[in-house]
């Protein structure tokens, strides 16, 4: 049952006494009604009030452009599952994790006309580095296809490796200076640079097999050597256009004459390489003759970089909605990235173009 209540005695004096040497009256004694302590604590409750939106777009805007494409960031270390900074140079990979279909849609749908108008960009350029990896639509084989040029990235998925690919990517006919590996799919482009980076692990192949080719790999290797030591001194002003032209025209006789010596050698794989070199030793010193082209094809693979981790981590893409969001996003980040623009900032800014009805922010601005 309830406690009964409990009292104190409280007496209370008058603050002056009525006359000098005279006492106070006593007067009645006044009680005081304590409450029975209760084990009960008070729980306080705020209600939240909705306001109408009114038009503005607030953190569901950056939710919407960052998706979320990955279950989970499977213990990737910190530089992998990074966000994307505010100066358009994360640390890794944007974490796109898994956005339900509709999403990847509004994603793919608000980043469509940027993304067309890097196209446009990359195939007017005139000098373009390209690459492609592997990619898993479904369970169909297809290929992430990336060309960086002077001011932007393209990225596109395509169900082919072969000239179609390649012309979807870069237009035809095939404009642009090339740069890029041994690939036959690039053998009929009219303007192309042979990577160097590629033709070093040719150069070490013929040295590892120790088949009778060793000594003149080793030599193409240290001339290779060279070309990687002249590139940067020319890059930083300390050498001229000129000079770095007077140099690799004295280093081709030498690498033909190694070349020729290959194809005579006892190794048949080694004597295989030499005669395929042999056929584009004129693409080999297309960047000295041509001006803004690279000897290697680096930035297409760190280009690519980003989409190989993410295709571990996720195991590629669903379908075609899927494949028009990676395509697309890659091309955002890896374009906002090579300008030094806020990834986050700009696929919120897609996003708000799209719900307000106005033209999409250019990537190119």
């Amino acid at each position: 049952g309830v406690p009964p209540l409990r009292t104190r005695p409280a007496r209370h004096r008058p603050e002056a006494a009525p006359s000098p040497g005279r006492r106070a009256a006593r007067g009645p004694t006044r009680r005081r009604r304590v409450p029975p302590p209760s084990p009960l604590l008070p729980r306080l409750r705020r209600r939240h009030a909705r306001r109408p939106a009114a038009g503005r777009l607030g953190r569901g805007v950056q939710a919407a452009a960052a998706g979320d494409d990955r279950p989970a960031d499977r213990g990737l270390p910190p530089e992998q599952a990074a966000g994307p900074g505010r100066d358009g140079r994360p640390a890794g990979p944007v974490d796109l994790r898994r956005p339900d279909r509709q999403g990847r849609t509004k994603a793919a749908a608000a980043t469509a006309e940027p993304v067309g108008e890097v196209l446009t960009s990359i195939r007017a350029a005139k000098t373009l580095c390209v690459d492609e990896t592997g990619w898993r639509p479904g369970r169909e084989r297809a290929w992430l296809w990336t060309a960086v040029g002077p001011d932007a990235t393209a990225v596109r998925l395509d169900r082919s490796r072969g000239a179609d690919a390649l012309h979807a990517l870069v237009g035809e006919p095939i404009g642009p200076v090339i740069v890029r590996d041994r690939f036959p799919t690039y053998a009929r482009v009219p303007n192309r640079q042979v990577c160097w980076a590629h033709l070093r692990r040719d150069m070490q192949s013929m040295i590892d097999r120790a088949a009778g080719g060793e000594a003149g790999g080793a030599k193409l290797l240290r001339f290779s050597g060279s070309v990687f030591a002249w590139w940067p001194r020319y890059q930083a002003g300390v050498i001229h256009r000129p000079t770095l032209r007077g140099y690799v025209a004295g280093l081709r006789p030498v690498v033909r004459s190694l070349l020729e010596a290959g194809v005579a050698c006892t190794c048949p794989w080694t004597a295989k390489v030499c005669r395929k070199l042999l056929a584009i030793e004129p693409s080999l010193g297309t960047f000295v003759a041509a001006e803004g082209v690279p000897p290697h094809n680096n930035a297409a693979e760190r280009a690519l970089r980003h989409g190989v981790i993410w295709r571990k981590t996720s195991h590629g893409t669903d379908g075609e909605a899927g494949s028009r969001y990676v395509e697309r996003v890659l091309t955002v980040v890896a374009t906002c990235r090579q300008r030094a623009r806020d990834v986050l900032g700009f696929l919120a800014a897609c996003f708000r173009a799209r719900f307000e009805g106005r033209p999409a922010p250019s990537l190119l601005a």
